[in-house]
């Protein structure tokens, strides 16, 4: 279009051959910069419509149990639980209500205590996060509408694309599930404050390199299953960061 590839679906590079969903890592030439932002102008369209569209479902005055969908809590780490959450709200979203989450009986959501040194995380988790962290998105409870216990997220929405937001190219999962996941983790102020304070001591500015180094719990899970990648040292980490910034002058 317009003398530009654009890649269908969850594909990327120069030849659309590289699934976002399944390849390890992707490092493009410096000049594919045309395919890459024709490609983003195009998702950015569609980000315009799905934040209205999720901004009125999540309107205060649709604050009902007929307008809403409130679904059970889980014991999830902090990256299950945004993925989680991101079904729920793909369910919520497919049946044109907003999104609740249901307190637990493990939820113990009458004592967070924010500032405290650890999260509890677990059933309490979601709870902990938009009261503590993030900005709310819905200014509506459970309480409100009366609802008492969760439903479960449809099972077949994986891989759900939402192309009735996106213009072209259509089919792309990963885009849906990171319009979701930018609306709901959005810093309160607090937070806000503590990122600013954090990113002028370290002196940040871009370009920067930003690198997720799993160490914690996610090893213990890599060690017993099947596909999960193994955790690795840090060098290792530190060897594609000097690649990086070698091929793209970071």
């Amino acid at each position: 279009q317009g003398f530009v590839c654009l890649c269908v679906g969850d594909y990327i590079g120069e030849q659309c051959a590289v699934s976002l969903l399944e390849a390890t890592s992707f490092l493009p030439d410096a000049g594919e910069w045309a395919v890459r932002c024709a490609q983003g102008a195009h998702w950015m369209e569609g980000s315009r419509a799905l934040g209205a569209r999720l901004a009125t479902l999540h309107d205060t005055r649709r604050c009902s149990s007929e307008q809403t969908v409130t679904f059970a809590t889980r014991m999830h780490g902090l990256g299950a639980q945004i993925h989680y959450l991101t079904e729920c709200l793909t369910t919520a979203t497919q049946e044109g209500k907003g999104m609740l989450t249901a307190p637990s009986s493990h939820a113990h959501t009458d004592r967070i205590e924010c500032g405290a040194e650890a999260m509890r995380g677990g059933h309490s988790l979601a709870h902990e996060l938009f009261g503590c962290y993030l900005e709310r998105f819905f200014e509506c409870g459970v309480d409100d509408v009366g609802a008492k216990e969760g439903v479960e997220p449809r099972r077949d929405n994986s891989r759900y694309a939402g192309d009735e937001y996106q213009t072209v190219p259509k089919g792309s999962a990963f885009w849906w599930r990171a319009q979701l996941a930018h609306y709901l983790l959005q810093p309160g102020p607090a937070l806000q404050t503590t990122l600013r304070q954090v990113k002028a001591a370290l002196g940040f500015t871009h370009p920067v390199i930003s690198v997720h180094v799993r160490h914690g719990d996610a090893c213990m899970h890599a060690s017993i299953s099947q596909f999960r990648p193994k955790c690795v040292e840090w060098e290792v980490y530190l060897e594609r960061i000097y690649e990086m910034r070698n091929k793209y002058g970071v």
